[in-house]
């Protein structure tokens, strides 16, 4: 394929790649919290003799679920909480056993739904409820989770559209940035072939290390996490990376960009003059922040403001000042339609939601997909078809 693009040329003039994401919705059934939980002991029984002998509130030997008076609200309530202690009671029983790996995960995937969806009744001391939230990457079946645009997606690069590699989704990275949109409720957020919008350093270097003629990648916030920073700078390539924009913890206050961080000396200087170094991960500046004039613009905590500063600093603030630097903005701006055309013809058609369950299947229909989205580019770029030559 990297041959007939070239002779084709489709990758031997551009030294620039555009990188941009999107989700794609999945093909799992929304289940809600007493299913789940119900499905996943009555999995642990099937699996594990000692689940299987545990004599518990509620039959799951059969396939109807755990009987309830849905109209009655004091039921449901109580119902959950019996859920929740069967499931306690099951992973009581299992610990320490000898496992094999269908059934260590069957126990993992008990204890992440029997608590992901509750929380102590506050009016009720000692009963569990419906939790009033719902829990960042919320599992709905193993490989599927709830998600955001920003934080789970599916990559494409561009000229033509040229990498994709499904992954379930998971949690949220904690710097990435904030949502731009939710996913509709006809489709619950729930994804099952896509990865994450912050690219894996092992990956990545594999793919640009293939490309050493292509020095330049542009691409959205959601690619500049500093894993993903250094994955680029180590292949190789020059970036131009929309940086993470946080919140302020004031509206209007200082952000993190107000504070200058030394990476060198470990040490961060707030708005207001004062200096702390960086221990565990953070600066800490506490009792600094009592008397400081600024303070109303800066925190509301009790114990002052605190920056952290991991390893990745020096990455994020090279990739801020390339940024800034005069063009890079605008070729940001020039060249994002690639990718937004590569995403378009990715999910066209029926192609915006998976037609398999489970991530193994969609890879393949994925990867077949985006190949034949590749031949007709490369066919509208002048690609022809010899037929072989007579024997």
């Amino acid at each position: 394929m990297r041959d007939l693009a070239a002779s084709c040329g489709a990758l031997s003039v551009s030294r620039r790649r555009a990188l941009d994401s999107t989700v794609l919705y999945d093909a799992v059934a929304t289940q809600d919290t007493y299913t789940m939980i119900a499905a996943a002991v009555r999995r642990c029984r099937r699996l594990i003799a000692a689940a299987a002998a545990l004599e518990l509130m509620h039959d799951y030997d059969g396939r109807a679920g755990p009987w309830c008076d849905w109209s009655d609200p004091a039921e449901r309530a109580w119902l959950v909480d019996e859920l929740v202690a069967d499931a306690c009671a099951v992973l009581a029983a299992v610990e320490g056993l000898d496992l094999t790996g269908e059934q260590a995960d069957a126990v993992g995937l008990l204890g992440v739904v029997a608590g992901q969806d509750v929380e102590a009744d506050p009016e009720v001391p000692g009963r569990w409820r419906i939790a009033r939230r719902t829990a960042a990457g919320r599992v709905i079946s193993p490989e599927a989770r709830h998600a955001r645009k920003t934080s789970h997606s599916a990559e494409t690069a561009t000229r033509p559209t040229s990498s994709q590699s499904p992954t379930p989704a998971s949690s949220p990275p904690q710097n990435s940035p904030q949502p731009t949109r939710r996913t509709p409720k006809s489709a619950p957020g729930s994804l099952t072939p896509t990865p994450p919008a912050t690219p894996t350093p092992p990956r990545h270097r594999r793919q640009l290390e293939r490309r050493p003629a292509h020095r330049l990648v542009l691409a959205d916030s959601a690619y500049a996490s500093g894993e993903a920073l250094e994955a680029f700078t180590d292949a190789g390539w020059d970036t131009a990376i929309k940086p993470i924009e946080r919140r302020p913890p004031i509206a209007g206050g200082f952000t993190r960009d107000d504070f200058d961080i030394d990476t060198d000396a470990q040490t961060v200087t707030c708005p207001a003059g004062h200096t702390r170094p960086v221990t565990s991960g953070a600066a800490r500046f506490g009792k600094l922040c009592a008397a400081c004039p600024l303070r109303a613009r800066c925190t509301t905590s009790e114990r002052g403001r605190s920056v952290t500063v991991d390893a990745f600093e020096a990455r994020r603030q090279a990739n801020k000042a390339r940024w800034r630097r005069p063009g890079t903005q605008a070729a940001y701006r020039r060249h994002r339609p690639m990718a937004e055309r590569s995403i378009a013809w990715l999910t066209r058609g029926k192609a915006r939601r998976v037609p398999y369950r489970g991530v193994a299947a969609n890879h393949l229909w994925l990867t077949t997909r985006a190949a034949a989205v590749n031949l007709v580019r490369l066919a509208n770029l002048g690609a022809g078809f010899a037929p072989p030559a007579a024997a």
